[in-house]
């Protein structure tokens, strides 16, 4: 864990004195963009070899959708009664 904390705080200084540098920032977007496509495509490989998922996936869709709509529900809610509060 502690290297983990060293290595994010080594890019973070690395980031702070290459901030400028168009060039490494283009090649940073395009690593970044592609690490998450495979992540997603690793993440969809797990979920497909899964026969436990693959047999419940409409059930897990279901639940999925519910607890998506009430996180953004919720969200919204509490974003309107802070602002409301603080910012109005």
């Amino acid at each position: 864990m502690l290297l983990l904390i060293l290595i994010m705080v080594i890019g973070i200084v690395v980031g702070y004195f290459l901030r400028n540098c168009q060039k490494i920032i283009h090649v940073n977007n395009k690593l970044t963009t592609g690490s998450i496509f495979l992540l997603l495509f690793v993440l969809g490989y797990g979920v497909g070899v899964d026969p436990m998922i693959v047999s419940n996936f409409f059930e897990l869709g279901k639940d999925a959708i519910l607890l998506t709509i009430a996180a953004v529900a919720g969200s919204v809610f509490f974003v309107r009664v802070i602002e409301k509060k603080y910012f109005l």
